[in-house]
């Protein structure tokens, strides 16, 4: 009952994952125009 679950949960860690390592400099460049406007 549970496999599928933490498979699911799994997977979207997985693609969380390669989604915040292919924006990591995208969301640096905001994080620091957004500190600047500050």
């Amino acid at each position: 009952m549970f496999l599928p679950v933490l498979k699911s949960i799994e997977l979207k860690g997985e693609f969380l994952l390669r989604f915040f390592l292919e924006n990591r400099k995208n969301i640096q460049k905001i994080l620091a125009f957004d500190m600047s406007t500050r």
